[in-house]
């Protein structure tokens, strides 16, 4: 399998998370080279780095939120029947209060 990306304008959203991370190491290798050589990095690496860390960021934090999400989920499903009740006692006395 061949996998070519044109770390100059990919759009980081087209590319999927294994991808995501492959630039970012090939960012960070050619980033490497030009400090190695004590030259001054281009831009558009330094752009990209930042680019493809925030979008890597972003989806990690959003697969975690819906783990999240299911894990409490999952955890609600377990609750007495009691304490669904209690709950939602809470919820409509806080709701009504804002009503009224």
């Amino acid at each position: 399998m061949k996998l070519r990306i044109d770390l100059k304008i990919t759009p980081v959203e087209d590319l999927d998370i294994e991808t995501l991370l492959l630039s970012k190491a090939q960012l960070k290798t050619i980033d490497d080279g030009y400090q190695e050589l004590k030259i001054e990095t281009p831009e558009w690496v330094l752009d990209r780095i930042s680019e493809v860390s925030m979008e890597i960021n972003q989806r990690v934090r959003g697969e975690l939120q819906k783990r999240l999400r299911n894990a409490k989920s999952r955890r609600s499903a377990l609750r007495s029947a009691d304490e669904k009740r209690k709950d939602l006692d809470v919820e409509i006395t806080e709701l009504e209060g804002k009503i009224l």
